[in-house]
């Protein structure tokens, strides 16, 4: 770090290319390497690791808020808290993804989120979608405002908005 101030860093290349971010904890292999941000806490294995210029950001877990090598990614305002949540994330804002591999695929997703392991997890641009529970809203790949309680619920939709699926397996094709 050449010109960033108040960093935070443990761990084998964990912000070795961090030039110039401020106020990050960065704790674990690779956490946060590529990282120029600022105000973000990156802990686990490749938490962060891609990320370029993402600020106020919370990662916990391996590879959780990983972001997608080789392109720019400028997460904002994110919670990834279990291992692989919002592993793909490019330009993702706002959202919410407690779980083993919650909201996996995001990139540019805005404002939502999934709580449970595979929650939304193939979810890439959808916006202001809530889904609770194991595989909630699991195939959602572009809806808006939709809501998925309970097991595998709303597991089937993709692109629908709007929807309510509440109980087990709610809103599935059977």
């Amino acid at each position: 770090n050449t010109t960033g101030d108040r960093n935070v860093v443990l761990g084998s290349e964990a912000g070795s290319a961090n030039t110039t971010g401020s106020d990050q904890v960065l704790i674990g292999y690779n956490a946060g390497k590529e990282n120029n941000g600022h105000q973000n806490t990156l802990i686990g294995g490749s938490a962060g690791l891609y990320m370029d210029t993402g600020e106020y950001n919370v990662a916990i877990g391996c590879s959780a808020l990983r972001c997608a090598s080789g392109t720019a990614t400028h997460p904002d305002n994110n919670v990834a808290i279990g291992g692989g949540a919002m592993h793909s994330a490019t330009e993702a804002n706002e959202n919410v993804a407690i779980g083993g591999n919650a909201m996996y695929d995001i990139t540019t997703g805005t404002e939502n989120v999934a709580v449970g392991r595979m929650s939304m997890s193939n979810v890439l641009a959808g916006l202001r979608n809530v889904a609770v529970g194991y595989n909630s809203s699991l195939a959602l790949e572009t809806g808006q405002n939709n809501v998925s309680i309970g097991f595998a619920a709303g597991a089937t939709v993709t692109t629908g908005d709007q929807n309510v699926c509440i109980g087990v397996n709610a809103g599935n094709d059977q």
